[in-house]
């Protein structure tokens, strides 16, 4: 089994173009999202284009992304950070 390297695999929000009433063209008000692994975003989202050409990207962060702000989260939820303040409802 390989490694999977964080720094190229990214998590691509976005929103799928649909044929809307009237023949206009619109995006679904659903967000989803895709995982591409590529060598940086540009590709990644280059990709993505190629394969899914309706869907209409709103962002992205990679897996070394989320891996960082989950290891700020755990750190600040257990008090041994002060870099964010937690609020629960």
């Amino acid at each position: 089994m390989s490694m999977v390297n964080p720094e190229k695999v990214f998590l691509v929000s976005g929103q799928m173009q649909e044929q809307k009433a009237g023949g206009r063209q619109g995006l679904s008000p659903q967000v989803i999202q895709r995982v591409v692994v590529a060598q940086d975003p540009v590709e990644a989202l280059r990709m993505l284009g190629e394969a899914e050409p309706l869907f209409r990207p709103l962002g992205h962060a990679s897996l070394a992304d989320y891996e960082d702000t989950a290891k700020r989260l755990r750190a600040a939820a257990e008090g041994h950070s002060s870099e964010w303040s937690i609020l629960t409802a």
